[in-house]
C-alpha cells in the first residue's frame, strides 16, 4: 500500500475507515458468540486505515478485549505498510499483529466512533417520552 491510498483528507478518511473497520469486528464477534461455542483465535480484518486493506488479523479473547479496553488503540497487520507515524504510535508488536493508539485529532476521532463507548451506546438507546402529569 503506497502513501497515497491515504487520500486527500487523511484525518477525516482514515478514521473513518479504522472506525468501520472496528464496527466490522465488534459485529465478527457478536457471531462467534451466536455459535454456541466461540472459537478462538478469531480472524478479524485489520484495523489499518488503509480503505484498500483486507488483511485478516488472528486474536485471542484476551488480546481482543485488550485493544478494546481503550477507545484510542487498533490492531493492524504487522508491518509498517499499516502503521502511519504521522496518526498513532505502535504500543505493542507481535507475530500475528501491532497495536497502535491513535493521537491528536485521530484519536479524539476514534474515541467519537467507539462501538463501546458510553456516550455512543446511550444516544442509540430508546428513550420513551414521560408523560407530563
Amino acid at each position: 500500500m503506497s502513501e497515497t491510498s491515504i487520500g486527500g483528507d487523511r484525518d477525516g478518511r482514515v478514521g473513518e475507515n479504522q472506525s468501520l473497520f472496528r464496527e466490522v469486528n465488534e459485529r465478527v464477534l457478536e457471531v462467534t458468540g451466536v455459535v454456541g461455542v466461540p472459537i478462538w483465535p478469531v480472524s478479524f480484518i485489520c484495523e489499518c486505515g488503509h480503505d484498500s486493506c483486507f488483511e485478516q488479523v488472528s486474536l485471542s479473547r484476551e488480546e481482543y478485549e485488550s485493544v478494546r479496553s481503550n477507545p484510542r488503540t487498533f490492531f493492524v497487520a504487522p508491518s509498517e505498510e499499516h502503521f502511519i507515524p504521522e496518526a498513532e504510535w505502535v504500543l505493542q508488536k507481535t507475530e500475528r499483529f501491532w497495536v497502535v493508539e491513535k493521537v491528536g485529532e485521530d484519536g479524539a476521532l476514534a474515541e467519537k466512533f467507539d462501538p463501546r463507548s458510553e456516550a455512543e451506546r446511550s444516544s442509540l438507546e430508546f428513550h420513551p417520552r414521560q408523560q407530563q402529569g
